[in-house]
Formats: structure tokens, C-alpha cells, sequence
């Protein structure tokens, strides 16, 4: 089966299609600017009746996703480029880094005195690419530290998800039926109204997630260094879970069923000699036990919740 491929960019002064307007009609893509910073394009699955998945990886930008009742994946692209200061110097680490360095050259000196007086023109120009090929679209973009974003999209309920992102990367799913799949660097995770299977995992951020159905005998994991994990699942839940926290405290609506706490023992040898870990794990079961669920953080506690409430209240 061919692959569908959509070039799409959009300049200060408005939005522009890299593909002639004679193949919107015959894709069925559209496009329109609702404002200057604002985006919205409509891409279809090559076969609306089998679910597709979607796939997005962000540099630096949030994710946002829920459904709607329409066979199409429609995307609402905006863009923020980095704030400016009254003397036109971009307002990020990486900025004051450079800056700090090329300084002691004088070159910003230099700089500054050219730019007296002149005013400072905000660089809000992208460019994206979005992907189709046996329903699986793959959306790309092209910025690199130039620009935060936000992408809110809407997709067929049965759509599964990968989404990724790196730097102000907040991700937030809804209603989705399907398998999803999470990830972040700096940013926080939410999806609610989940029907499937969730693994999401951050560094710096927290993890929300609410179950109304699970895909039974999947796999399933929640991970963060720095945040709290909070996890609702309907009350007829199985499951054996792995828990893990340094520096906070697990709860549960659920009575787990805790093993004898497992040593887990790994020997890894290279040039250096060898070396080896000694982990002591807990471990547990849910409702007699299923496929595995893992819960870790380093710091932050864990809510295992039941959509019922807790179990000795039912």
C-alpha cells in the first residue's frame, strides 16, 4: 500500500501548503489559519473502518489529544517562539549560556550597540510533515529550540496512541480506546476516560491515569523520577504489580496481596571487571493476580486507586 505524505508550513504572515491545492481536493486534507499562531489541518486514515495509531514526537512542546465523532485525525498547531527582553536577547538557558561565553569576546557587545533603537521581529515560522501509510500517521516537525508548541489534536475514538516529548512536554490524552503510549522528559503526564492499555513514563513530572476499561493480560507501566504516580483502575482489576519508591509512600484502594520481597541479583562484566547488583523488589497481586503492572519512582509516592473506592468500603 502506497504512503500518503502531507508538507506543511506556516510563515509570519500566515499558512502555506508545500503541496499544490489541486491534491487537497483529491487527499482530502484540509487546512485553514484561524490566526496568525493557530494551525489546523485534517488528515484522514487510509482505512477509517479499522483502527489506526498516531504517532507524535515533540522536541519541546505540549501534546494534547481527545476524541471526536469524525473518521479524521485533525491536528491545531500553535506556536510561542522564545520571549524577548527590551534589548532583543532570547529568554532561555541556552541563550544566557552562549551568551555568557561569546561575552567575553565582546561579541554581544558588538551586537547589542548594532541593534540600538531597532525593533525586535519575533521568528514564529514552522514547518511540519504529516505521514499515512496502512493506518499508522506519523506527525514530524521542523524546530529545533526555536519555539515551544502546543498541538492539540482530535482522533477517531478506537485511535492508538505514541506520543513523545522532551522539553515542556506536557502530555494530556482523553477517551481514547486503545493502546497508549506515553513519554516525556520535563513534562507531566494525564490521560483520563482510558479504555486499553496505558505505559507512560516521565523524568520530571507527575503521572495521572484513570481507567473506565483495561485491555486484559497486557502489560503495563508507570514511571517517573520526580513526581507522583496516581493510578485508577476499575474495581475487577487483575494484576501482579511491581512497587517501587525511595522517597515517598505507596497507597492503595486495593488489599495487595504482598509476596516475600524478591533479590533480584544482575552481574554485567566489561573491560573494567565486574559488576553486580543486589535489588530488593516488592511485589504483590491484585484481585488473585494478572499480567504485570509496574509502578516506580524515585521521588514521589504511588496511589493505586479503584474507581469504587476503597475496597473495605464496598
Amino acid at each position: 500500500m502506497s504512503m500518503s505524505s502531507y508538507n506543511f508550513a506556516c510563515l509570519a504572515r500566515g499558512f502555506v501548503l508545500a503541496i499544490p491545492l489541486i491534491c487537497v481536493a483529491q487527499t482530502g486534507v484540509t487546512a485553514a489559519a484561524a490566526a496568525p499562531e493557530v494551525t489546523t489541518v485534517t488528515v484522514p486514515f487510509s482505512d477509517p473502518s479499522r483502527p489506526g495509531l498516531l504517532k507524535i514526537d515533540l522536541l519541546s512542546g505540549s501534546i494534547t489529544v481527545s476524541v471526536h465523532a469524525k473518521p479524521d485525525v485533525v491536528f491545531e498547531y500553535s506556536s510561542s517562539p522564545p520571549e524577548r527582553n527590551h534589548e532583543g536577547h532570547e529568554e532561555n538557558d541556552l541563550y544566557h549560556a552562549l551568551a555568557h561565553e561569546l561575552n567575553k569576546t565582546k561579541l554581544f557587545d558588538r551586537a547589542d550597540r548594532e541593534s540600538d533603537g531597532m525593533f525586535v521581529i519575533k521568528n514564529n515560522a514552522f514547518s511540519f510533515e504529516v505521514t499515512e501509510n496502512d493506518n499508522v500517521m506519523n506527525f514530524e516537525m521542523d524546530s529545533w529550540m526555536k519555539q515551544r508548541v502546543s498541538i492539540n489534536v482530535k482522533v477517531p475514538v478506537n485511535t492508538s496512541l505514541k506520543l513523545e516529548s522532551v522539553n515542556n512536554g506536557d502530555l494530556r490524552v482523553e477517551g481514547v480506546t486503545g493502546d497508549v503510549e506515553l513519554s516525556s522528559v520535563n513534562g507531566s503526564i494525564e490521560a483520563t476516560g482510558i479504555s486499553g492499555t496505558v505505559v507512560a513514563e516521565t523524568v520530571n513530572g507527575s503521572v495521572k491515569v484513570v481507567f473506565d476499561k483495561i485491555t486484559p493480560d497486557r502489560f503495563m507501566a508507570f514511571s517517573t523520577h520526580n513526581g507522583v504516580i496516581d493510578v485508577t483502575f476499575p474495581p475487577d482489576v487483575k494484576a501482579d504489580v511491581f512497587l517501587d519508591t525511595e522517597m515517598g509512600t505507596i497507597y492503595s484502594d486495593f488489599k495487595i496481596e504482598l509476596e516475600r520481597s524478591a533479590v533480584v541479583v544482575s552481574e554485567d562484566k566489561d573491560e573494567r571487571g565486574t559488576r553486580i547488583k543486589v535489588d530488593k523488589q516488592m511485589r504483590g497481586t491484585l484481585n488473585g493476580g494478572g499480567p504485570e503492572i509496574r509502578f516506580e519512582t524515585y521521588n514521589g509516592s504511588i496511589y493505586i486507586r479503584s474507581s469504587a473506592g476503597r475496597e473495605s468500603d464496598r
